[in-house]
Protein backbone atom coordinates (compact mmCIF):
# COMPACT_ATOMS: atom_id res chain seq x y z
CA UNK A 1 0.00 0.00 0.00
CA UNK A 2 2.90 2.45 0.34
CA UNK A 3 4.35 1.72 -2.77
CA UNK A 4 1.37 2.95 -4.41
CA UNK A 5 0.17 6.27 -1.95
CA UNK A 6 4.12 6.63 -2.81
CA UNK A 7 3.27 6.42 -7.17
CA UNK A 8 0.15 8.32 -6.41
CA UNK A 9 1.36 11.25 -4.92
CA UNK A 10 4.37 11.42 -6.99
CA UNK A 11 2.27 11.58 -10.36
CA UNK A 12 0.01 14.00 -8.89
CA UNK A 13 2.76 16.03 -7.93
CA UNK A 14 3.95 16.19 -11.32
CA UNK A 15 1.13 16.54 -12.28
CA UNK A 16 0.42 20.05 -10.51
CA UNK A 17 3.53 21.15 -10.76
CA UNK A 18 4.79 20.05 -14.13
CA UNK A 19 3.02 23.14 -15.85
CA UNK A 20 5.51 25.55 -14.52
CA UNK A 21 8.15 24.08 -16.07
CA UNK A 22 6.63 24.63 -19.84
CA UNK A 23 7.40 28.60 -19.20
CA UNK A 24 10.25 29.23 -21.20
CA UNK A 25 8.87 26.91 -24.22
CA UNK A 26 5.67 29.10 -23.70
CA UNK A 27 7.17 32.21 -24.07
CA UNK A 28 9.52 31.31 -27.12
CA UNK A 29 6.14 30.11 -28.65
CA UNK A 30 4.95 33.63 -27.97
CA UNK A 31 3.08 33.11 -24.93
CA UNK A 32 3.96 36.47 -22.69
CA UNK A 33 4.88 35.63 -19.03
CA UNK A 34 1.57 37.04 -17.37
CA UNK A 35 -0.31 33.84 -20.05
CA UNK A 36 2.31 31.27 -18.97
CA UNK A 37 1.83 32.49 -14.93
CA UNK A 38 -1.73 31.63 -15.30
CA UNK A 39 -0.74 28.30 -17.03
CA UNK A 40 1.06 27.68 -13.89
CA UNK A 41 -1.11 28.95 -11.09
CA UNK A 42 -4.58 26.92 -13.07
CA UNK A 43 -3.51 23.67 -11.75
CA UNK A 44 -2.33 24.77 -8.32
CA UNK A 45 -5.67 26.49 -8.46
CA UNK A 46 -7.47 23.70 -8.98
CA UNK A 47 -5.91 21.74 -6.21
CA UNK A 48 -6.09 24.02 -3.76
CA UNK A 49 -10.05 24.55 -4.43
CA UNK A 50 -10.30 20.59 -4.13
CA UNK A 51 -8.69 19.05 -1.54
CA UNK A 52 -10.98 19.06 0.94
CA UNK A 53 -14.00 17.78 -1.14
CA UNK A 54 -11.89 15.05 -2.11
CA UNK A 55 -11.34 14.49 1.75
CA UNK A 56 -14.99 14.18 2.24
CA UNK A 57 -14.89 11.92 -0.65
CA UNK A 58 -11.80 9.83 0.67
CA UNK A 59 -14.17 9.57 4.33
CA UNK A 60 -17.27 8.15 1.97
CA UNK A 61 -16.15 5.59 -0.54
CA UNK A 62 -12.35 4.69 0.46
CA UNK A 63 -8.74 5.66 -0.44
CA UNK A 64 -8.25 3.01 -3.50
CA UNK A 65 -11.22 4.20 -4.94
CA UNK A 66 -10.42 7.75 -4.97
CA UNK A 67 -6.79 7.07 -5.60
CA UNK A 68 -7.43 5.43 -8.87
CA UNK A 69 -10.14 8.30 -9.99
CA UNK A 70 -8.79 10.92 -9.44
CA UNK A 71 -5.44 9.68 -11.10
CA UNK A 72 -7.70 8.61 -14.35
CA UNK A 73 -9.27 12.20 -13.84
CA UNK A 74 -6.08 14.33 -13.73
CA UNK A 75 -4.42 12.14 -16.96
CA UNK A 76 -7.51 12.71 -18.73
CA UNK A 77 -7.69 16.40 -18.26
CA UNK A 78 -3.96 16.59 -18.60
CA UNK A 79 -4.58 14.76 -22.22
CA UNK A 80 -7.17 17.54 -22.96
CA UNK A 81 -4.97 20.42 -22.04
CA UNK A 82 -2.73 18.70 -24.43
CA UNK A 83 -5.18 18.90 -26.96
CA UNK A 84 -5.85 22.45 -26.30
CA UNK A 85 -2.45 23.71 -26.27
CA UNK A 86 -1.88 24.18 -29.78
CA UNK A 87 -5.65 25.54 -30.48
CA UNK A 88 -7.28 27.70 -26.97
CA UNK A 89 -5.29 29.20 -24.63
CA UNK A 90 -8.78 29.67 -22.26
CA UNK A 91 -9.53 25.78 -22.69
CA UNK A 92 -6.16 24.67 -21.79
CA UNK A 93 -6.45 26.89 -18.31
CA UNK A 94 -9.74 24.82 -17.65
CA UNK A 95 -8.58 21.93 -18.81
CA UNK A 96 -5.09 22.24 -16.36
CA UNK A 97 -7.59 23.59 -13.59
CA UNK A 98 -9.18 20.24 -14.00
CA UNK A 99 -6.18 18.16 -13.82
CA UNK A 100 -5.25 19.83 -10.40
CA UNK A 101 -8.65 19.48 -8.94
CA UNK A 102 -8.67 15.94 -9.89
CA UNK A 103 -5.32 15.30 -8.42
CA UNK A 104 -6.28 16.53 -5.10
CA UNK A 105 -7.86 13.53 -4.98
CA UNK A 106 -4.74 12.03 -4.34
CA UNK A 107 -3.60 13.18 -1.96
CA UNK A 108 -6.31 12.83 0.38
CA UNK A 109 -6.37 9.28 -0.38
CA UNK A 110 -2.11 8.48 -0.33
CA UNK A 111 -2.39 10.43 3.23
CA UNK A 112 -5.17 8.14 4.48
CA UNK A 113 -3.60 5.39 3.26
CA UNK A 114 -0.76 5.89 5.14
CA UNK A 115 -2.69 5.97 8.36
CA UNK A 116 -5.30 3.46 7.80
CA UNK A 117 -2.75 0.59 6.72
CA UNK A 118 0.11 1.27 8.94
CA UNK A 119 0.06 1.13 12.91
CA UNK A 120 1.15 3.83 15.28
CA UNK A 121 4.76 3.01 15.63
CA UNK A 122 4.89 3.00 11.97
CA UNK A 123 3.21 5.63 10.76
CA UNK A 124 6.44 8.14 10.81
CA UNK A 125 8.56 6.14 8.47
CA UNK A 126 5.39 5.49 6.17
CA UNK A 127 4.55 9.34 6.03
CA UNK A 128 7.74 10.05 5.00
CA UNK A 129 7.92 7.57 2.75
CA UNK A 130 4.81 9.44 1.16
CA UNK A 131 6.06 12.85 1.43
CA UNK A 132 9.13 11.63 -0.08
CA UNK A 133 7.35 11.23 -3.47
CA UNK A 134 5.93 15.19 -4.03
CA UNK A 135 9.51 16.52 -4.44
CA UNK A 136 10.48 13.39 -6.38
CA UNK A 137 7.77 13.81 -8.57
CA UNK A 138 7.95 17.52 -9.01
CA UNK A 139 12.33 16.80 -9.50
CA UNK A 140 11.50 14.34 -11.96
CA UNK A 141 8.73 17.07 -13.91
CA UNK A 142 11.47 19.38 -13.85
CA UNK A 143 13.94 17.02 -15.20
CA UNK A 144 12.02 16.16 -17.68
CA UNK A 145 9.34 18.32 -18.74
CA UNK A 146 11.26 21.27 -20.12
CA UNK A 147 13.47 18.77 -22.31
CA UNK A 148 10.20 17.01 -23.48
CA UNK A 149 8.89 20.93 -24.00
CA UNK A 150 11.78 21.55 -25.82
CA UNK A 151 12.27 18.50 -28.37
CA UNK A 152 8.73 17.51 -28.90
CA UNK A 153 6.48 20.13 -28.39
CA UNK A 154 4.37 21.39 -25.27
CA UNK A 155 1.51 19.10 -26.23
CA UNK A 156 3.59 15.90 -25.61
CA UNK A 157 5.20 17.44 -22.30
CA UNK A 158 1.84 17.39 -20.97
CA UNK A 159 0.69 14.35 -22.15
CA UNK A 160 3.92 12.96 -21.00
CA UNK A 161 2.66 13.88 -17.34
CA UNK A 162 -0.90 12.48 -18.32
CA UNK A 163 0.79 9.04 -18.61
CA UNK A 164 2.39 9.23 -14.95
CA UNK A 165 -0.65 9.44 -13.72
CA UNK A 166 -2.01 6.46 -15.57
CA UNK A 167 1.41 4.41 -14.04
CA UNK A 168 0.62 5.94 -10.89
CA UNK A 169 -3.06 4.63 -10.90
CA UNK A 170 -2.16 1.20 -12.21
CA UNK A 171 0.44 0.66 -9.62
Amino acid sequence: MLTISVFGQGAASAAVNGPGFLIPALHQDGMSLAQAGWVVAASIAGATVALVAWGMVVDRIGETRVMVAALAATAAALVGAAYAADRSFALMLALLFCSGAASAGTASASGRLVVGWFPPHRRGAAMGFRQMAQPLGVGLAALSVPVLADRVGIAQALATLAGGCVLGAVA
